[in-house]
């Protein structure tokens, strides 16, 4: 379908006319009709008015491309859906902290030449740390 088209059902759909369209963007109504018939298309100004218009995003209006359904979500499934991703980015952060502290023991104690009581409380403590990440901002949420 092409933008001719796709302007003409948007404008069928919320039940306008062409004079309608052109005089809420300030154009006349055979610019409308030259749109919908794939004469010219909206110059770049009137896209944002058109989608405001039609109630889409420009990538709907443009490519036809419309809004994923996560987006469209509402109500308890879009919570639901914002706290799975909390959690995925909780349990990345810790697992990312888990992995520094894994290098950190591997250089503490070979490279940088500490005490090997201090390198091992250091990294449980970072170990706890990814521990919190993972569990209470990636389960809690």
């Amino acid at each position: 379908m092409g933008l001719g088209e796709k302007l003409y059902d948007l404008r069928r759909e919320k039940h306008l006319s062409q004079e309608e369209v052109a005089e809420k963007l300030n154009v006349t109504r055979q610019t409308v009709s030259k749109w919908e018939t794939n004469q010219s298309t909206p110059d770049f100004d009137k896209i944002a008015p058109l989608c405001a218009l039609y109630g889409i995003s420009a990538d709907e209006l443009l490519t036809g491309v419309k809004k994923e359904e996560s987006e469209r979500v509402e109500g308890p499934e879009r919570v639901e859906l914002q706290n799975q991703r909390k959690k995925g980015i909780g349990i990345g952060i810790g697992i990312l902290i888990y992995f520094i502290a894994i290098a950190w023991i591997m250089i503490s104690i070979p490279v940088m030449q500490l005490n090997p009581i201090v390198s091992s409380a250091v990294f449980l403590l970072i170990c706890g740390g990814s521990y919190f990440c993972y569990c209470i901002c990636g389960y809690c949420l």
